[in-house]
């Protein structure tokens, strides 16, 4: 049944205190969703090694916030976590050797981790808003350090440095066979 309407979120506002002071597009909620652990369940197409792409459907993720103060000033480390499958391949590749499904974790880590940090850095650079709760984290690692931090938070916010780590898991290969680009050949 196809329902008359679709509704379909792509943007979330961003609130200072009360006062609304910017709205984040899709690639920047992506990221809020997964560093805030509210991610359920979504789609990310990897490039294969060999040009292509597969679907890895991301069926869990889990992200550790941890705050640090270094050299007298905050820093956050992120742990991202992810857990998933391979769905869709239209690439030449052969599923059945696990090399390659490390390859593709890894192809998944590195662009993760650059979409991930460059999110970041709009959100800091455009809204100057620490929606992520990343002063909770250096709060929670050092509370007198933060007794000093939190006045003007924001400004320490947008020049923070913020170290991400993604560990990507291949969990299941959706396909029983390799691609149909093999089976033309």
């Amino acid at each position: 049944i196809d329902p008359p309407a679709r509704l379909r979120f792509k943007e979330l506002a961003v609130f200072n205190d009360d006062k609304l002071v910017g709205w984040l597009n899709e690639k920047q909620s992506k990221t809020y969703n997964v560093i805030t652990n509210k991610e359920k369940s979504t789609v990310v197409n990897i490039s294969c090694p060999k040009g292509g792409k597969a679907v890895y459907e991301v069926k869990k993720s889990s992200t550790k916030i941890k705050g640090k103060i270094k050299n007298g000033k905050p820093e956050i480390d992120l742990n991202i976590r992810v857990e998933g499958n391979l769905g869709e391949v239209e690439c030449h590749i052969d599923l059945t050797k696990p090399e390659t499904i490390e390859k593709l974790e890894k192809i998944y880590e590195k662009d993760a981790k650059k979409f991930f940090m460059n999110s970041i850095k709009q959100v800091q650079k455009n809204e100057k808003a620490d929606i992520f709760g990343f002063g909770e984290a250096i709060h929670r690692a050092d509370p007198e350090a933060w007794k000093k931090l939190k006045k003007d938070w924001d400004k320490h916010f947008e020049n923070l440095p913020v170290n991400i780590e993604v560990q990507g898991e291949i969990r299941n290969v959706g396909t029983v066979g390799n691609s149909f680009l093999e089976e033309i050949e």
